[in-house]
């Protein structure tokens, strides 16, 4: 992968990436360290895609598979919150929002994002995910109890 190619990756694929993130981990910090590891893992492997969808979709795998890693270690397990009064403020509209969709338990969480945000379908979440975490059936349970 030529230097080139790899920038336009990372610039077109960074905050898809680090939003993916962050519903895993939680914190913006991790999420970019996250995203580092991704695409550091892209310039090592050097890749051929077919096309940029099968790139996005690349990426978006191993975003999640490195998130659950990451979860799994005892650091994280073990690492404090931020205090509130030390949180960034994010705008009232989108905090609601955000707070919500934290809110979720972690397996839907993803799925949220990757249907409402990226506009994956249902059968593209699965092949994305692992190990496939209930997309249709986490779909229809967050419509039917309207959260």
């Amino acid at each position: 992968m030529t230097e080139k190619k790899f920038a336009d990756s990372v610039r077109t694929h960074i905050n898809t990436v680090i939003r993916l993130a962050f519903t895993y981990v939680g914190s913006y910090a991790e999420a970019e360290d996250v995203a580092q590891d991704v695409f550091l893992k892209l310039y090592t492997e050097n890749k051929a895609f077919s096309c940029p969808e099968d790139e996005k979709r690349w990426l978006l795998r191993v975003t999640v598979n490195h998130c659950i890693s990451r979860r799994r270690t005892f650091w994280f397990s073990k690492r404090a919150e931020l205090p509130e009064n030390l949180s960034a403020e994010a705008p009232a509209e989108e905090s609601g929002i955000l707070e919500a969709v934290l809110a979720l338990p972690q397996k839907y969480r993803a799925v949220i994002h990757l249907h409402y945000y990226e506009g994956y379908s249902v059968k593209e979440i699965s092949g994305i995910t692992l190990p496939p975490i209930l997309t249709k059936a986490a779909l229809f349970s967050l419509t039917l109890t309207g959260k």
